[in-house]
């Protein structure tokens, strides 16, 4: 019968099983057999075939867990490790690292940006929105494009992307 391993009993030396490193990572069995197979996950074969990891594998998943939810995808990792195994000394190896995370901070800063840009339009949006609370229940959505409620914002693109919408859908039967 498996037991449920944690992350505090897993010590130097633990071997786990399949079904241990997949529970106490939260992966899937299946991932973990798709990192092996893809060679960005090692693992061991009992006598008898079993697969077993060494602790270092939650190490190797949590790494892999993190350049994921930077962007980067299952066969970037790889090669980025193999850019690593190329590597003909340790300081070579270590500065092609660099070089990659120093790109990706570069994206992610990029991307941090972006998302404020965004974000603070989407508040202006909702400002904006705040002033439809006073509508007419009766106004049909036709109406919005001419709205003469007060409103604290002019409308921002993410309003008026929809009224355009709303008038370009009323004339294009003419065509």
């Amino acid at each position: 019968m498996d037991t449920l391993v944690s992350i505090d009993e897993v010590g130097l030396g633990r071997r786990l099983r399949i079904g241990d490193l997949a529970r106490v990572s939260q992966k899937s069995a299946r991932a973990l057999r798709l990192y092996e197979g893809m060679g960005l996950l090692g693992s061991h074969r009992t006598v008898g075939g079993h697969r077993y990891y060494s602790e270092h594998a939650l190490t190797r998943l949590i790494w892999i867990d993190k350049l994921q939810a930077l962007g980067f995808s299952l066969p970037q990792i790889r090669e980025l490790l193999d850019a690593l195994q190329a590597a003909n000394t340790a300081p070579e190896a270590m500065n092609r690292i660099r070089e990659i995370y120093e790109e990706k901070l570069a994206e992610t800063r990029a991307q941090v940006e972006t998302l404020k840009t965004l974000a603070g339009e989407l508040e202006d949006s909702l400002r904006y929105l705040d002033g439809c609370q006073v509508c007419d229940p009766g106004h049909v959505l036709n109406a919005c494009a001419v709205c003469d409620q007060p409103h604290a914002v002019d409308p921002p693109t993410l309003i008026l992307g929809i009224h355009r919408h709303q008038n370009q859908s009323e004339g294009s039967g003419d065509s």
